[in-house]
């Protein structure tokens, strides 16, 4: 009798190993893999979406096109999070996504390539992270690396502009707005920022003037 209960409890265990193995197989085969690199991005194609949701936005941030039944992933921090799509009948589509950071000396090379002929910076790996970094002669140089910069989330910027090439838009910028009936608005260099000071008469007048400095300067501080 005792070892009819001990043959019984075998084949339970065994049992109960295979149901378990069956159940983590069809976990593990429902769940999808999406490996990415950093700053890459990717679409899936997904009928009938209803929702989404992603585990941490940090690592992936995805959203749905307009009119279509696909959804854009951009890689935005090393890491894994999950993605769940849902579909009109509440079915689950589950997605790991896996980002890993390019080689940065790969990135170092390209950003190399991509900004030649620009003066005065220095591009280097620190780490994971790449670095430009130096003091730009040229205003559309500053605005080429900022604009290529953002493409690559593993660049550090450091990069300004020379205050002499500074203090020369402001001064045109400062002529643009007298001559756009804002006398009294102001650009000034503080360091390596340009703030806006003075008086306007109203709150159009303050965004306009914004415009003028924006359109001379990079990001210039509104203390109107």
């Amino acid at each position: 009798m005792i070892r009819s209960d001990k043959r019984i409890q075998v084949a339970w265990i065994s049992l109960l190993v295979g149901l378990m193995s069956v159940l983590f197989c069809t976990s593990s085969a429902a769940r999808e893999r999406l490996n990415l690199t950093l700053g890459e991005q990717k679409t899936i194609n997904t009928p009938s979406i209803s929702r989404i949701a992603v585990g941490n936005p940090n690592v992936a941030d995805v959203k749905v096109l307009d009119k279509s039944n696909q959804v854009l992933i951009t890689a935005m921090g090393v890491g894994e999070t999950n993605l769940i799509v849902w579909d009109e009948g509440d079915r689950e589509r589950t997605i790991l996504i896996r980002v890993s950071a390019r080689d940065p000396w790969e990135v170092s090379g390209e950003l190399k390539r991509l900004l030649k002929g620009v003066e005065g910076i220095d591009i280097k790996p620190v780490g994971m992270r790449v670095i430009i970094d130096g003091m730009v002669l040229r205003e559309e140089d500053m605005q080429k690396i900022l604009k290529i910069s953002k493409f690559y989330p593993q660049v550090i910027n450091m990069a300004t502009l020379s205050p002499t090439v500074l203090d020369t838009n402001i001064e045109l910028a400062n002529n643009e707005l007298k001559n756009a009936g804002l006398p009294s608005a102001r650009a000034v260099r503080v360091g390596n920022r340009v703030i806006l000071t003075g008086d306007v008469p109203d709150e159009n007048a303050k965004k306009q003037a914004k415009v003028i400095a924006d359109a001379f300067t990079k990001d210039a501080l509104n203390f109107l």
